[in-house]
């Protein structure tokens, strides 16, 4: 029987199975498995291209972080930069307990200066730990940022660069991150800090505003590991991260 020629409440029962059941199941399932295709797509341009920075796939932001934690040294010294991910991971609370003498740009109840100060420490740490605003599948990482104290330790000065996105953040090509940051990303991220003077903020997409209130102005596509940076690692987690 079609399902058109099924009668009303059969086609409801159908449909309430489907969104009680199936669908609480499989779309988890289906966007894990997207995620995984399209890492493995980054993965293989990063390797093709002969980039120098590693990447990896985990299934789990857990996984991920375990994998991260074997990585870094207990002795070794750690910068965080105002990235949602990796707080989301909870990498900045496991590093502080076992040890590590941690940067970290969330530091509650700490003046401008001291903030500006925690951003400066990068450059002298071992590891900068950070997400991207997207990664194309031509395994080019894309930055838009405002104070540009990111995307510039994503460069030089650390000894080695942690990159950690959920597969939320892998995009076609470059004009895909743009629109993707301008118009989802970076609302967002203002909301979150309450910064209401951005107008994206109150139209909730990129209005292209100028003067002090702009917060994108810094943008920036990582191709290779710099050269001056010792370990570069991109790390793709099979779920939404950040924003």
């Amino acid at each position: 029987m079609k399902r058109s020629e099924m009668k009303l409440d059969e086609r409801c029962r159908q449909e309430d199975f489907w969104e009680t059941n199936v669908a609480k199941v499989t779309r988890p399932t289906f966007l894990k498995w997207i995620y995984e295709k399209k890492a493995n797509q980054v993965i293989w341009a990063m390797k093709n291209k002969e980039s120098e920075i590693e990447t990896m796939f985990f299934p789990t932001a857990k996984e991920c972080k375990e994998k991260m934690l074997s990585l870094i040294s207990p002795s070794e010294t750690v910068s965080i930069p105002g990235t949602v991910t990796i707080r989301q991971m909870g990498l900045h609370t496991a590093l502080k307990k076992r040890g590590n003498k941690v940067h970290d740009f969330w530091k509650p109840n700490i003046t401008v200066e001291e903030r500006n100060i925690i951003r400066r420490s990068a450059f002298n740490s071992d590891v900068f730990l950070t997400s991207a605003s997207a990664v194309t599948m031509q395994g080019e990482i894309f930055n838009i940022d405002g104070s540009g104290n990111r995307v510039s330790a994503m460069i030089f000065g650390p000894k080695r660069v942690f990159v950690v996105v959920g597969g939320n953040k892998l995009v076609r090509d470059i004009p895909q991150a743009v629109y993707m940051t301008k118009n989802y990303s970076a609302p967002l991220g203002n909301k979150e800090r309450d910064e209401t003077t951005n107008p994206c903020t109150k139209s909730g997409f990129c209005v292209d505003c100028r003067g002090v209130v702009r917060g994108c102005r810094v943008t920036v596509i990582i191709d290779y590991k710099p050269r001056r940076i010792q370990d570069y690692y991109l790390f793709i987690v099979g779920e939404d991260l950040g924003f």
